[in-house]
């Protein structure tokens, strides 16, 4: 922008490049200082001058930078740099015209200066002449087609136009020309987003970052999009950006309050005050988390809010003290202060987890009783709100606004329905005029001149049947209130909805109705019409028809799993006291699938009051009740329901599982066999019985209550699974394919079968197939407990070409599976790789690099991950390479410990034959399936004494973590095994520790395969349904070569096990023993 200031002037050569270097690194005041000092001995020199004005425009001196341009054009007239920048300077100070002839004289000057075409065109932009502005950005390209700059600015001025195929064209050739221009990613991703590119945008946003870790912008519009796609955690996590004391333009303050943010301690007898931020909507959706709060044992939970909000927010349970920010109230010393919009990332929350049961606010019942009888009687009643709130003094929320807004006047389609009485819902002093172009017999009932606050609004909401909405304050207020509402959406829509979904999680009564292009509301009106005439028609109905009709249209939209449309026709009859018992209980019934327990209880209760010999009631109130987590009141209701009629299946059945979740297995197995007596056709009844027989061990009963369900309901997958899983644990392999199959052919989505099939097939030597299903392991519909796919702003290798490619491999589950796998990365390199990255769990480093073809090893952390063309997960490398029995790639050692870990260990051990042991696995307590696995394969120390009184060898132990040293000192002294675990800090010092051995003997861990890929003979105790790896009913692997594997003939028995194990030992050949 400020010409060549690198060109040294002749008198003081030192001190100019000196200045010209604390410039070009930012310090702006350093190289002003030394500037001003030359210029005491040379007035005069121009581009002296020049750089001093460049360094007081960046410390925002606009009028010493102005005087300095001024002094620089005095002392050389033809000097075109100082024109253009003198321009800069003039349009920084709002002086348009003359920042205009500024330009037009450099570029008379210098009629090819690109830079001040460049600066014409922002002044262009300024004035409002978009089209002057291209046509001066594309005559600086012309000249100087490498201009980052030009390129970048016409891509916004493009970006502003909406013209976003020519800015994504615009934004790529200005990286072309710098490819590390952070802004131009940025932009770039800003416009893919909009066209809803969501993965490419993504990458953009992640570049901007990588290339500018402190760019605060980029940081949270990433946030935005991992929100808007679903993963949640991830952007929670990024959003706490938004408030970061590093930005100076941070659009959130932190609280001002001197206590500390609450970021996740137990609150347990604390004191939290939760405070506001943003909008009006975001305190409203986000308000629903404040009884999670008060259920984690808080001793007070205050939240300060608009005093427009404080009436609502006092219903709101669990709130000891509504705090209104109106400069009158003092805020009291609390423990911890938590932004609103900071509670879902606190909270863990996940897609699956949003607490989405509504209402989750009430109308006080003042401003219930205020309302009451003011709208209009008769007709349906349908509320209107056509634009948001515009906030002149915040740019960008005020271009949103304009974005989601529209006029009144849009709305005449939906006017013209009949049978509805309109009610706006529009606040603002645009409201009456914009109704008052309505034609008059269209106008909608407006109360809003007598409303105050949200309290009063609510209790409008409450009286109508539905709320219409663009995406503003009212669309959370009546989502709160478990109104039905339909948002209207621009078609880059708000994180909050998700995209393309027509509902949402958040609130269980929204449909979205979104743009299908960019500013067009015209389609969006007309579906929404239609939709009108068929609600209003549908509701009409609904309400001419009798009591018993009804509920007999209720029942078949329960039935048919319409929950919603059932609970709705329910609830005419019970807002106006026409509902009886029955009516209640499906009420209920309706709530409780929609998740709303707390509803489902309310109706329950009062099903009860009506018939207090109602034993569907009781019974689906201890169903209730299980789901609120109050297992001690469910009980009694089922015990209730039973003592009402002693022949309720469904109460003995329920009442079984209920003892079952709480452990007490002996009476759930006497309830579950008196449901079954008394309803024997019950196939899932007798499915989950058999599960909780299978959690006991007792396998062929298990087995047996599984073909019963079948015999019932030849279909029912979890069944199939189940009875898979009972057969494979017997080893009757080709009868769990057989069932895992039939399980996939009612639901060919079922995960879980997918995944067991997948094991059965690798461990029956299957692969080809077996791998194939095998990648089903880290499917997003996954919903705990599995692999998650890492979030990387590239592609998945899925086995394309990979001649002058870079590839990231990606590690997953545990260590032995990298060190089984990363045999593969050489073969990525012979593939024609450019560059193969390992990112590494924490401990594998320094044996990962070490192997031949890995160019680089990396932590294991998404965000600073470098950009490459693919990704690929570690236990995917075997099938994108084909492998199948035969081509195994197993070439011996292919790990080899790094020479500073070998001399380090040199010597260590003691002399003689030596034998390392490994007696139990990692547990992992948050994965509960993967820790029933390591319970399985693990044993105690103490199983090792046969072994360890074997003579003439020193045992070594190889074991880690916490109970490794206990469970040595509960062996007899001497034949304690030798221990340096202590001094080991990683894998490779394992393996030099291991090469040194002689054998290693091993339960099924890391170690096996570290020992595998070290060559070195290892002896695997592997329990009786052993991993899939080690295939069925061999005693050697084809993974690796010098193994043996002793197997469990019985499950949990290893007593046998270890005697074979001896005996092998015993026999041992001398010719396997290295010399002591």
């Amino acid at each position: 922008m400020y010409g060549d200031l690198q060109q040294n002037p002749e008198p003081a050569v030192e001190p100019y490049s000196s200045a010209a270097s604390l410039y070009g690194n930012g310090r702006f005041g350093e190289a002003l200082s030394l500037l001003e000092a030359l210029l005491q001995r040379h007035q005069t020199d121009a581009q002296v001058l020049n750089l001093a004005a460049a360094c007081c425009l960046s410390l925002d001196r606009l009028d010493d930078a102005q005087t300095y341009w001024r002094r620089a054009i005095d002392a050389k007239p033809d000097y075109c740099d100082a024109h253009s920048n003198l321009g800069v300077v003039l349009k920084e100070l709002g002086r348009l015209t003359e920042a205009e002839a500024c330009y037009r004289r450099a570029l008379a000057i210098a009629p090819d200066h690109a830079g001040a075409y460049v600066n014409l065109g922002r002044l262009f932009v300024e004035l409002g002449r978009p089209a002057d502005a291209e046509q001066a950005y594309l005559r600086a390209i012309e000249l100087h087609p490498g201009d980052s700059d030009a390129y970048l600015n016409l891509g916004v001025l493009y970006q502003d136009q909406m013209r976003l195929s020519e800015a994504v064209a615009a934004y790529r050739n200005a990286l072309s020309a710098d490819p590390g221009s952070a802004r131009a990613h940025f932009n770039l991703g800003a416009v893919l987003k909009k066209q809803k590119r969501f993965d490419e945008a993504e990458a953009s946003y992640r570049h901007a970052v990588a290339l500018r870790p402190d760019y605060f912008e980029a940081k949270i519009n990433l946030a935005h999009l991992l929100l808007m796609v679903g993963r949640l955690e991830e952007g929670w996590a990024l959003f706490e950006t938004r408030y970061d004391a590093a930005w100076p333009q941070r659009k959130i303050a932190p609280p001002p309050v001197d206590f500390p943010i609450w970021r996740g301690e137990p609150l347990a007898g604390k004191s939290l005050l939760v405070w506001p931020e943003q909008g009006h909507g975001d305190s409203l959706q986000f308000c629903r988390y404040l009884p999670m709060l008060k259920a984690q044992g808080l001793a007070k939970l205050s939240i300060a809010c608009s005093p427009a909000l404080r009436s609502l927010f006092e219903t709101i349970d669990g709130i000891d003290e509504c705090i209104p920010l109106d400069g009158e109230h003092d805020i009291a010393q609390h423990d911890y202060v938590c932004l609103t919009m900071s509670l879902p990332h606190r909270h863990g929350t996940t897609l699956a987890t949003i607490p989405g049961a509504t209402p989750y606010l009430r109308v006080p019942s003042s401003r219930a009783a205020k309302w009451r009888g003011r709208l209009p009687e008769g007709n349906i009643k349908v509320g209107l709100v056509w634009a948001g709130d515009p906030r002149p003094d915040q740019p960008a929320i005020n271009a949103v606004d304009r974005q989601r807004s529209l006029d009144a006047h849009a709305y005449v389609p939906l006017l013209r329905v009949p049978g509805i009485t309109f009610v706006s819902l529009q606040k603002g002093a645009l409201t009456q005029p914009q109704i008052n172009t309505l034609p008059p017999g269209l106008r909608p009932f407006d109360p809003m001149h007598d409303v105050h606050d949200f309290a009063d609004t609510a209790a409008i909401i409450e009286q109508l049947d539905l709320v219409i909405t663009v995406d503003t304050s009212i669309a959370h207020l009546a989502g709160a209130l478990n109104k039905p509402v339909w948002i209207l959406s621009r078609y880059d829509g708000c994180w909050r909805w998700l995209h393309d979904r027509d509902e949402t999680p958040w609130y269980q009564n929204a449909r979205l109705f979104r743009q299908t292009r960019h500013g067009h509301w015209d389609d969006v009106i007309e579906r929404v019409t239609h939709e009108l005439e068929h609600f209003a028609n549908q509701l009409a109905a609904e309400r001419s028809m009798t009591r018993d009709e009804r509920f007999l249209a209720a029942v078949d939209h329960y039935e048919n799993q319409r929950f919603d449309e059932g609970l709705a026709l329910l609830r005419l009859s019970i807002e106006t006291h026409q509902a009886d018992a029955r009516m209640l209980n499906l009420a209920a019934g309706c709530s409780l699938a929609l998740g709303r327990a707390s509803d489902a209880e309310t109706y329950l209760r009062r099903t009860l009051q009506i018939d207090p010999t109602h034993a569907d009631g009781y019974n689906n109130l201890g169903v209730v009740l299980r789901e609120l987590g109050r297992p001690d009141e469910a009980q009694q209701a089922h015990q209730q329901a039973i003592a009402a009629n002693p022949d309720h299946a469904g109460a003995h059945i329920n009442l079984a599982r209920l003892l079952e979740s709480l452990g007490r297995v002996h009476e759930a197995e006497v309830a579950y066999r008196r449901g079954l007596d008394l309803y024997p056709g019950h196939a899932d009844t007798h499915n989950n019985f058999g599960a909780m027989l299978q959690r006991q061990g007792r396998m062929p009963e298990a087995e047996a209550c599984y073909r019963r369900a079948l015999a019932i309901e030849p279909d029912l997958a979890n069944a199939c699974f189940n009875l898979g899983i009972v057969l494979q644990s017997q080893k009757r392999h080709r009868e769990a394919e057989a069932v895992y199959r039939r399980a996939l052919k009612g639901e060919p989505h079922m995960l879980e079968a997918r995944l067991n099939l997948a094991h059965l097939l690798l461990a029956s030597g299957q692969y080809v197939e077996g791998w194939q299903l095998f990648e089903c392991r880290y499917d997003d519909a996954w919903k705990a407990d599995s692999v998650k796919r890492p979030p990387l702003p590239f592609a998945q290798w899925q086995g394309e070409a990979l001649d002058g490619r870079s590839i990231v491999v990606w590690p997953e589950q545990g260590y032995g599976d990298s060190l089984q796998f990363c045999r593969y990365l050489p073969m990525l390199k012979r593939l024609g790789a450019a560059k193969v990255t390992v990112a590494c769990q924490p401990g594998m480093q320094s044996l990962i690099e070490g192997i031949e073809g890995v160019d680089a090893c990396i932590a294991k952390d998404v965000h600073a991950t470098p950009p490459h063309d693919y990704w690929c997960l570690m236990m995917s490398l075997p099938h994108r390479m084909g492998t199948t029995l035969d081509s195994i790639p197993a070439t011996m050692p292919y790990l080899s410990v790094p020479p500073a870990h070998r001399s380090r260990w040199a010597g260590r051990l003691p002399k003689g034959q030596k034998v390392g042991l490994v007696w139990a696995g990692d547990p992992r307590p948050d994965q509960p399936s993967a820790n029933e696995v390591d319970r399985r394969r693990s044993i105690d120390a103490l199983a090792y004494l046969p072994l360890l009184s074997v003579p003439g060898i020193t045992f070594v132990s190889l074991q880690k973590g916490k109970t490794t040293q206990p469970q040595i000192d509960t062996l007899p002294p001497h034949l304690r095994p030798f221990d340096p675990m202590n001094d080991v800090h990683d894998f490779a010092d394992t393996a030099a520790i291991i090469e040194q051995l002689d054998l290693v003997i091993t339960v099924d861990t890391s170690v096996a395969h570290l020992a595998g890929a070290l060559n070195k003979p290892v002896w695997i105790l592997s329990r009786h349904d052993g991993c899939w790896r080690w295939l069925h009913d061999r005693d050697d692997t084809p993974w690796y070569p010098n193994t043996r594997l002793f197997r469990q003939r019985q499950p949990g028995e290893w007593g046998e096990v270890i005697g074979r194990v001896r005996l092998a030992l015993e026999a041992w050949p001398a010719r396997e023993r290295m010399p002591a």
